[in-house]
Parts: C-alpha cells; sequence; structure tokens
C-alpha cells in the first residue's frame, strides 16, 4: 500500500482513491499503458505482464484519476465499484465457487467514502495487502466455465489411414494473434489453446486401438498460461503420469527454441484393452503405458503474435521393452488433431443475475468485460514420421 494507512473514520484523499484505482487498473487493464514487449522476461515472474486483461482504462465518470481539488464522492467510488464487479464476475458466478470473491456493494450517495472503503477494494486487489489468498492476485487468471465458448474444430490435421507408420508422428501448426499484447490479455483473461486428439478409421490391429483408447482417456488437451491440463480422465486404469507442464509464459524468448509445455504418458491398464487376444494376456508390459503425447510452445513476434504448437505422438517405450515386442505391425489408424480455442466471452451477459445492477454506477452507465480476440489457427507442417527421443 504506497499511502499512508488511514485512520478509522478518515475520509480518503483523492491521492488515496486514485491508488484504487491504479492497483485495479493492472488487473482490468494493464500495467503498462503501451503494452509490454516479447522480451527475456515474458517467461519470469519480473513485472505485471501476466495480469491485465486488456479492458480500457477503468472510467471514474468519465475521467481516468480525480483531481487534487475535487471531493471523492460516491459517484466516483460506484464508478470504480462497478468495474471491479465486472471483473469479479468473469471470474466466477458461482457463490459456491472457492474461488468466489462476492460482489462489492455500492455506496449509498449519502455514504462518507471513509477507510473502510479503501480497505475493503485494497483487500480484494493483493494477498500483499490482506494476506489472503482469495484474491485477484491468486485468481486473475480463471474465467468462469459459462464466459467461455468452446470452439475446437477452427482448424485440424490428418494422417490418412492410408499411411501406416512404424516410428513417431509430429506436426506443427500456428495460433496468430495481432500482436504480442492481444495474445498476453487472451491468456491473462483465463483463455486457453485447445488440442483434440482422436483416431478413426483404419485401426485394424491392436497398436493402433491402442491410440484410440489413449485419446479417448484423454480428452481435450488445454493450453492456458501457466498450465496445460485435459478434461479427460485422471483416476484407476486410465491414468496419465504427467512427465512437465507449462502454458503461453514457458516460451522461452531467448533461445526461440520450442520448449515442452505437456508431456503425458499412460499409466498401465488392465488386461481389457487387449481384448480376447490371448496371444497378448501374458505380457508383463502395459502396451497402453508405452504411448506419450507431447505438446511444445514457441513465440515469434512480427506484424502479429504467433504461437507456434508443436504435436508428438511417441511410440517408443517408457520402459526398457521397445515397441516390436509383442508388435511388429505398423500403426494404420487414422490421426486427427482438431485444433481451437476456449474464448473468455463480455461477461456479465445480460439476465446473467439478479445482481446486474452492481454493475451499473448510474442509469444508463453498465460496464461489462468485454470479450477477448481469438487466434487465427493454421496447420503449417502436417503430420510427419519421424524417430523422436522419448
Amino acid at each position: 500500500m504506497a499511502n499512508p494507512p488511514i485512520a478509522t473514520d478518515n475520509k480518503i484523499t483523492a491521492e488515496q482513491f486514485n491508488e484504487l484505482v491504479t492497483l485495479y487498473n493492472v488487473y482490468w487493464h494493464d500495467s503498462a499503458n503501451g503494452g509490454y514487449s516479447f522480451d527475456a522476461n515474458h517467461n519470469t515472474t519480473n513485472d505485471n505482464r501476466r495480469k491485465g486483461w486488456g479492458q480500457p482504462a477503468v472510467n471514474i465518470s468519465n475521467k481516468t484519476v480525480v483531481t487534487t481539488s475535487e471531493l471523492i464522492t460516491a459517484e466516483h467510488t460506484n464508478y470504480l465499484i462497478s468495474q471491479i464487479n465486472a471483473g469479479l464476475w468473469h471470474i466466477s458466478e458461482n457463490s459456491l465457487d472457492a474461488h468466489y470473491k462476492p460482489l462489492v456493494i455500492h455506496r449509498d450517495p449519502s455514504t462518507s467514502i471513509s477507510a473502510t472503503v479503501y480497505t475493503q477494494l485494497v483487500d480484494i486487489y493483493d494477498s500483499v495487502f490482506n494476506k489472503n489468498v482469495n484474491t485477484l492476485d491468486a485468481y486473475h487468471l480463471k474465467c468462469d466455465p459459462s464466459a467461455k465458448s468452446l470452439t475446437t474444430n477452427v482448424a485440424s490435421v490428418t494422417n490418412p489411414s492410408s499411411s501406416t507408420w512404424t516410428q513417431d508422428l509430429s506436426c506443427e501448426n500456428t495460433f496468430t494473434f495481432d500482436n504480442y499484447n492481444e495474445a498476453r490479455h487472451f491468456f491473462n483473461s483465463g483463455g486457453e489453446l485447445l488440442v483434440d486428439m482422436s483416431a478413426s478409421s483404419g485401426g485394424t490391429n491392436d497398436p493402433s486401438k491402442v491410440w484410440d483408447y489413449f485419446f479417448n482417456d484423454m480428452g481435450v488437451v488445454r493450453i492456458g498460461a501457466l498450465s496445460t491440463t485435459n478434461d479427460g480422465d485422471s483416476q484407476g486404469d486410465a491414468a496419465f503420469t504427467t512427465i512437465t507442464g507449462g502454458g503461453f509464459y514457458s516460451i522461452d524468448f531467448t533461445t526461440g527454441n520450442y520448449v515442452p509445455v505437456y508431456d503425458v504418458a499412460a499409466d498401465d491398464r488392465d488386461n481389457t484393452i487387449r481384448g480376447t487376444n490371448l496371444a497378448l494376456a501374458g505380457n508383463t508390459f502395459s502396451d497402453y503405458g508405452q504411448r506419450r503425447f507431447r505438446l511444445h510452445l514457441k513465440g515469434e513476434d512480427g506484424t502479429s503474435f504467433k504461437v507456434h504448437l508443436k504435436i508428438e505422438l511417441i511410440e517408443d517405450t517408457v520402459g526398457s521393452v521397445t515397441d516390436n515386442t509383442p508388435y511388429d505391425v505398423p500403426i494404420d489408424t487414422t490421426i486427427i488433431a482438431e485444433l481451437g480455442y476456449a474464448q473468455p466471452l463480455d461477461t456479465p451477459a445480460p439476465g446473467d443475475s439478479s445482481n446486474n445492477d452492481r454493475f451499473s454506477p448510474k442509469a444508463g452507465i453498465n460496464f461489462i468485460f468485454a470479450e477477448r480476440e481469438v487466434p487465427g489457427i493454421n496447420n503449417t507442417v502436417s503430420w510427419t514420421e519421424s524417430d523422436i527421443t522419448p
């Protein structure tokens, strides 16, 4: 807290009120008015680039700050509170959600703007001030599920079943944003890049069928700001062992090379995966656990900002047994990677809640969290067979 604490019942000054605006602007707008550059600090925590949703600068009754000669009124405070509420609603609309922070109550016009208002708002912003993990600082990267639009079929890359493979497969794809800061705002707002793997056609032999099991168990893979997750099973025979993890902010500007952000190997499944094939029933290793799925990211800044995604399907064994034991046949299934995104949408939308008046400082003015730009998606290198180091 930059300004000295306010004594109980004292009114806040213009400087103290402007501090409240500045602190919220770090999340709602951006801490750097001109944005950030794609540089060596991209994958560090040296600045506030991982905050900032890219909304217009906080509006205080049609201005960005109050002057030292002004009396701070309930209208000023209600403008700020309305935008804070829109940000909180973007994060979570569910009062039972662990991430939920109750919407702030507007001030009555006759209410003085005192220390309690200042402390209440500062406590919402940052755990540095109130030592509470349930703050914007802790949950600013989250987006309420109902405020996301999931699209997984923007682009796809297919390996035909007529093209069999005996080694490993990889492909490369590009997600293009208008610029680096649009990409930042997308991920900072809870946006995700989606990868939905499937296997169809062909798949006439057991090794091919295994990939189908793998993809069904994994579900949609989501690449976020700091981590990559999957929507599928995570328990029992279908559990996955995560070898490494990361997200958009794992991209390494310094080297410009691909960095791994997701690497999973399937745990052992029981003999049901082998069906009635008695020749496989006695194997002591898991044919399912042989497979690994990996994602790598790198960035490219120019007239637009590109996030390059490499997908790898690895047939090599995780242990000491090779793929050709007991299988000495090629994979003949069709492999499809559908690519898309989870887009943070406008919130609150009309009818979202009976609390809609909490987003309006006065009649005719309503604040919303404006949806984020989505990337264009292209496949740049089709599925290619090679021997990839597991």
